[in-house]
């Protein structure tokens, strides 16, 4: 919306003063020496003219990074505007073309000019360090609400969500070599999409894993709401993606995912060409663990609690797991989806999950798992690994 706001104030000013210009006779001189005198062109056709090259020039100078194809655009633009004024000439037509020169000069200049601005400056700022890490619309909006981005590093509260393929290795050994890649390069493109789509920052992205965070550089409380809502919607993705994998290659790729907030340290990790916006610290390595803790609880989408915290009020979840996390227990949730996403029958499940684990928790391992099979025979034909991990905790030692 920024630039849509900059383009037209700069258009508009420009085809303004083209035309305040034409109104003076500014133009008559160069309309007479070179089409005669009897060659005027209508105040609307000249107004016409104005209009379409001061927005045209004014919005593809704001629109283009590169400085020199803005130039070059430019300079193009304006020379077949001038071939077009005499093409026209020749076939009759009188159209003097210098009021729309004018307009496309302005828009140019104004353009450029607004680059120069305080809010052109910090998208420039953010152009270079997030360019193709946010979305269109994700950028848009950090340079409207006028984010500032830690170059040099700050601590922010912020979530992350991490994908990975966890089997990527067996998947290597069942294909061919550009089958390997492309099925890697289809992993990138699905994972960072469903990230950029919820409006995350990509700090890490191939065909191995995907990374993203959500709070930096922006700074709000919802960060964990909106991470958890990614995370759900990345589930979803890779369900997605799977399935489209069996009917291309025949193999199964186990994508999934792991949510986690706390204190990260954000700012530019590298240099020169290689230097990037990035996030570090214990709740990103925390994050990358339940990503790969995954395999051993069959789980789709892992988040860690103080998301859950956050986010309880957005999102479904159940318990997996308590760990001991610096000498404090934590406790693991699957995500499940958006709140108002689970029909009763999903949610009923989910509470008699719910009171299942807090039977085993309780010692009470019979009737927890009476309630594990009850849940496991509810859907015939469903699997449910995290039922099945339970289960087999349940299981009594066997006899040696």
């Amino acid at each position: 919306m920024r630039i849509f706001k900059a383009a037209f104030f700069c258009g508009a000013l420009a085809s303004a003063l083209a035309g305040f210009l034409y109104h003076l006779g500014a133009f008559e001189p160069w309309t007479r020496a070179v089409f005669g005198a009897a060659a005027g062109g209508g105040a609307w056709a000249q107004a016409f003219g104005a209009i379409v090259l001061g927005f045209g020039l004014a919005w593809t100078t704001l629109k283009i990074d590169a400085q020199a194809l803005k130039l070059v655009t430019a300079a193009v633009t304006l020379a077949e505007t001038a071939v077009l004024a005499w093409v026209l000439f020749l076939f009759g037509v009188a159209w003097p073309p210098f009021t729309a020169l004018a307009a496309g000069v302005l828009g140019c200049g104004f353009g450029l000019a607004y680059r120069w601005t305080l809010t052109g400056r910090r998208a420039r700022m953010l152009a270079r360090s997030l360019g193709g890490r946010v979305s269109r619309e994700t950028f848009e909006r950090l340079v409207a609400v006028k984010a500032n981005l830690p170059q040099a590093g700050a601590e922010r509260e912020a979530s992350v969500v991490v994908c990975r393929l966890l089997n990527r290795r067996e998947v290597a050994e069942q294909l061919e070599a550009e089958d390997f890649v492309a099925l890697s390069n289809a992993f990138f493109h699905a994972a960072s999409q469903a990230l950029l789509d919820a409006g995350g920052v990509l700090t890490e992205a191939d065909g191995k894993h995907v990374e993203a965070v959500f709070g930096v550089p922006s700074i709000g409380a919802a960060h964990a709401e909106q991470a958890a809502l990614a995370a759900c919607a990345l589930g979803r993705a890779m369900e997605n993606f799977r399935r489209q994998c069996a009917v291309r290659w025949g193999v199964e790729p186990d994508g999934c995912a792991a949510v986690n907030s706390g204190t990260l340290i954000a700012g530019i990790f590298g240099a020169g060409s290689l230097a990037g916006f990035s996030v570090a610290g214990p709740a990103l390595d925390f994050c990358r663990r339940l990503c790969r803790m995954n395999t051993h609880y069959g789980t789709r989408v892992l988040a860690g609690p103080e998301t859950l915290r956050l986010a309880r009020g957005a999102v479904e979840a159940r318990p997996v797991d308590l760990l001991w996390e610096e000498e404090v227990r934590e406790e693991l949730y699957e995500l499940l989806g958006a709140r108002g996403a689970l029909d009763a029958g999903a949610l009923a499940r989910r509470d008699a999950f719910w009171l299942a684990v807090i039977l085993f928790r309780s010692g009470r391992n019979r009737e927890a798992a009476e309630r594990f099979e009850a849940l496991l025979h509810d859907e015939p034909g469903a699997e449910d690994p995290l039922i099945q991990y339970y289960l087999a905790l349940l299981q009594p030692p066997s006899a040696s």
